[in-house]
């Protein structure tokens, strides 16, 4: 029987190492700029749609015309053309967010339970926070974390790994 000494194993420990080092490495740059390349293609409405969102129907609903109407308002007094109006109608939480995507466009997003929940002052409160991060860039800042994010999980498990791809798609 061959036995190896420590000095040489050593070379093939060193390979082992470097190997368990930079393959994850690999797979979470990999991830990264793959999701980063996907919301950098992808229009804010689109992400919106993503996350569970339609577009509001003022026409339709008294509180989606109110919540169209306080975005053009807010649009007007910050100086910045009107962000597409989406609503989560499945989610009964108070909620609201901006989004950004591929050629510039806005949109924000609110909950079914912000616009049941909220008076008109309080929804105009939340949207003009929301209209702050969208001067401010945040919603650019949101997807690269994002990407950061897909990048961190798609070291895990294939299962992980799906999961979170139903979650952004």
């Amino acid at each position: 029987i061959y036995t190896l000494s420590l000095h040489d194993a050593l070379p093939i420990l060193v390979i082992v190492g470097v190997i368990a080092v930079f393959l994850p490495v690999f797979k979470l740059l990999k991830a990264y700029n793959g999701r980063k390349r996907e919301l950098g293609q992808q229009s804010a409405g689109e992400q919106a749609e993503a996350l569970g969102g339609s577009p509001a129907r003022p026409d339709d609903d008294p509180l989606e015309n109110r919540y169209v109407n306080l975005v053009a308002e807010l649009s007007l007094a910050a100086g910045i053309p009107a962000p597409a109006a989406y609503v989560l109608r499945d989610d009964d939480s108070i909620n609201a967010f901006a989004l950004s995507g591929a050629d510039d466009s806005l949109a924000l997003a609110v909950s079914r339970g912000a616009l049941d929940n909220l008076t008109r002052d309080e929804l105009q409160a939340v949207l003009g926070h929301e209209f702050g991060h969208i001067e401010n860039g945040d919603p650019a800042l949101y997807n690269r974390l994002s990407a950061m994010l897909a990048g961190y999980f798609a070291t895990g498990s294939r299962e992980e790994q799906e999961q979170i791809g139903r979650a952004h798609v």
